[in-house]
């Protein structure tokens, strides 16, 4: 490519900055927990998208090789129960109906073009849930069968208009699944339940005209299982299910439909229903997210594991998608020397004991250590500042624990010393004026203690101080005016507290103050940015929990107003304040009756307006090996770090020396696309006004890497930017070159 070339493509009108948004509670990690959720894969972007399911926000989710990422939270409000289908001739996810909260059955019709949701507003099928949905080949259009309502109906959807196409084939049902057999050009259907809890084991095929049953043995009957078509075996998948029978378990077999006969792949998968699969073009495997499974004893188990099928079984697909198991009363610290933060033990949503050691970094979770302290909960963590390390005490594995560790980063080591006895849910904190642990209160049933103790590294020494009544599930922090700050807690009698205690470093003292109504079970950090106290949710009782925040700024205590979506209310769960980021972030937590599922999600709250965004736009132009495709392997972009970019699907021209592409950057936002036809780049479009960066990128087997080291410079917070690639692609078109998406945002400091 040359010069005069790339200016040709350049050529466009300025822009007009965008306003740097308020900071707002934002989710970080992965889906999280949901059930009845819909997934479907974008091949021309080479997304997997997800929307909705039972206790979901209704946030639109997209998997992009490396990660999960929340990409819009408007459109089609929260529901589960609903159809989704991806049409690849006009490449938008088609959504159908569904339960909405608070309402009832819906009969809406929306199209996700990989930026935002528009709603079609067109006669159709009536409201419903438990349909499904899959693209038909043989004509071209959204092909939708049974629901709640009208569910012996068969209805195509062209992108404008829906056409009920009859209501001969198989019998009325819910609950079953239906996919496009891209191989025989065939939708496959499979199972399903009538109104009257029949469930059925039948297989039939659409040929764009008619339904055909086939007569064949496979699958024993089931609802709330997933289907999926596998390119790289030319076979249908069908993982999971039910049998709405409450004592028995759920399906765990995987089986494989090559058009005459289903096959058994694998009898010992995951024991899931509710789950969704997709095939990911990008990855070469199935996808797996979601479902929940039932207890022997009673309950259900909700995942928030992502999962892939490797062609023999069911594996993790990388552990860093998810991060920690959905945890309650665990223990969460940030090390401010490794720039981490450290999530010890808890109990998982099983009601198992957990003994790994997971960071979190702004981008993903990792598990660093599986060896060190024995599993357990309600114990205390704090960073010691003076020595460099994250002391660990006490907590229950059902007996009450005495053991003292320490993290420096690398592994735990054991501390051979004195104990000041078991403890469960006690406040601990380091105090930088007398450079000691300070903890604090206990419950030890049917006792609450009031004591109070320090730890310098070797010893533990208990204090003769008056100070708080004897509490536990109370919350601690540094406190702005020096020394630390407590709130809250039970009393022996289960009754919640709401005084606020300072500690000098010496002794304790009661401001006279209001503030948060009396909670258990909140948590507080301290952010030095701002000098102050930060406090979120706790709870009451069973039956009431929190979701509010507040700030101590060491004389009285406000009120935080928190604008969009904020986490769910819960208790026991863990906060840490990342300092190189200006950052909260929140893990886990306990919602008492169990109604909200959510706690296995990560979120994050910005304390100042400068955090660093990104969002993919559009997307790439096909080329000889596809779609461009750009994306990031590292965090977000953030001032002061170095922000590492991928293209993927780049062609190989067979030269290595013309394998290249060109990566723009504009310090703008994204223009509205302007189509490249006329120059004979067809289907290709540009986002990116002006090149003020152009980074030469080398290209290997259909990948390319790089990385921008961005300024420390607080004053450039704010600053929107977009980002594109042009890569050298001969034979893609008449101009030889092919575009990728657009990777827009803001810079954070």
């Amino acid at each position: 490519m040359n010069t005069a070339a790339l200016a040709r493509i350049l050529a466009v009108t300025a822009l007009t900055l965008s306003a740097h948004a308020q900071s707002e509670w934002a989710v970080v990690s992965g889906p999280g927990t949901r059930e009845d959720h819909a997934m479907v894969h974008d091949s021309a972007r080479g997304r997997t998208v997800l929307f909705g399911g039972f206790d979901s926000e209704g946030g639109t989710w997209e998997f992009d090789r490396t990660a999960w990422r929340l990409v819009a939270h408007d459109g089609p409000g929260a529901r589960w129960g609903h159809a989704m289908a991806y049409d690849p001739l006009r490449q938008r996810t088609v959504l159908f109906g569904g339960f909405r909260y608070g309402s009832s059955y819906v009969g809406d019709t929306w199209e996700w073009d990989g930026e935002v949701w528009t709603e079609i507003v067109t006669p159709g099928p009536s409201a419903r849930w438990g349909s499904a949905m899959s693209f038909d080949s043989n004509t071209g259009t959204v092909l939708l069968f049974g629901g709640s309502t009208g569910g012996d109906e068969t209805w195509s959807f062209d992108g404008t208009t829906w056409t009920l196409l009859g209501t001969q084939g198989p019998s009325a049902r819910t609950s079953h699944s239906m996919v496009l057999d891209a191989q025989r050009d065939r939708v496959v259907l499979f199972g399903g339940s009538e109104s009257s809890f029949v469930i059925h084991d039948d297989t039939w095929e659409w040929d764009g005209v008619a339904w055909t049953q086939k007569v064949v043995t496979g699958p024993a009957g089931r609802v709330d299982h997933a289907m999926t078509f596998d390119p790289s075996t030319q076979r249908v998948l069908l993982q999971g299910g039910d049998t709405f029978t409450v004592s028995a378990p759920g399906f765990r077999d995987t089986w494989s439909w090559d058009g005459a006969n289903w096959q058994l792949e694998d009898s010992d998968g995951p024991e899931l229903k509710r789950a969704r699969i997709a095939f990911d073009t990008v990855r070469n495997r199935v996808l797996l997210l979601g479902g929940i499974r039932d207890l022997n004893g009673g309950g259900q188990v909700h995942s928030n594991r992502t999962l892939e099928w490797n062609g023999a079984e069911w594996v993790t697909a990388m552990p860093e998608l998810d991060g920690p198991y959905t945890l309650y009363r665990h223990a969460m610290v940030y090390d401010p020397v490794r720039e981490r933060t450290i999530v010890f033990g808890g109990i998982d949503d099983n009601g198992g004991l957990r003994d790994e050691t997971w960071e979190w970094d702004g981008f993903r979770w990792s598990l660093v250590a599986t060896t060190g302290p024995s599993a357990r909960f309600g114990h205390v963590m704090a960073y010691d500042s003076d020595r460099d390390v994250i002391v660990m005490y006490g907590g229950s594995d059902g007996v009450g624990l005495l053991d003292t560790w320490e993290w420096n980063g690398q592994a735990w080591n054991q501390v051979t010393t004195n104990h000041p006895g078991t403890r469960l849910y006690s406040s601990m904190e380091y105090d930088p004026i007398s450079q000691r642990m300070i903890l604090f209160g206990t419950r030890i049933f049917p006792d609450i203690f009031a004591n109070t103790w320090t730890f310098d590294g070797q010893t533990w020494t208990q204090l003769a101080v008056n100070g708080p009544l004897g509490r536990y599930g109370a919350t601690m922090t540094r406190d702005p005016s020096g020394g630390l700050v407590l709130f809250g807690g039970y009393d022996g009698d289960f009754t919640p507290m709401g005084d606020t205690w300072v500690w000098d470093g010496q002794s304790w003292s009661q401001p006279l103050v209001t503030g948060p109504v009396p909670r258990a079970f909140c948590r507080m950090v301290y952010d030095p940015t701002r000098n102050r106290a930060v406090l979120f949710g706790g709870q009451v009782s069973i039956a009431t929990i929190f979701e509010d925040a507040w700030e101590w700024n060491g004389a009285v205590w406000n009120q935080v107003l928190q604008t969009g979506t904020v986490p769910p209310g819960r208790g026991t769960f863990g906060m840490a304040f990342d300092i190189a980021r200006d950052r909260i972030v929140l893990f886990g937590g306990e919602d008492p009756l169990g109604l909200n599922k959510e706690q296995g999600r990560t979120w994050e709250w910005p304390q100042a307006n400068d955090a660093a965004t990104d969002r993919y736009l559009g997307v790439g132009c096909i080329g000889t090996a596809d779609r461009p495709c750009l994306t990031t392997t590292g965090p977000t972009p953030r001032l002061g770090t170095t922000w590492s970019c991928r293209l993927e699907r780049a062609p190989a021209s067979g030269v290595p020396a013309l394998d290249l592409a060109f990566a723009l950057l504009d310090l703008g936002v994204p223009i509205a696309p302007i189509p490249l036809d006329l120059i004979g780049m067809d289907g290709c479009e540009l986002r990116v006004a002006n090149a003020d960066f152009t980074i030469v990128v080398p290209t290997s087997n259909g990948q390319g890497d790089w990385s921008i080291p961005l300024p420390d410079d607080a004053s450039l917070a704010g600053t929107p930017f977009a980002h594109q690639v042009v890569a050298l692609d001969a034979n893609a078109n008449a101009f030889g070159l092919t575009t990728s998406n657009t990777l827009a945002g803001t810079f954070g400091y």
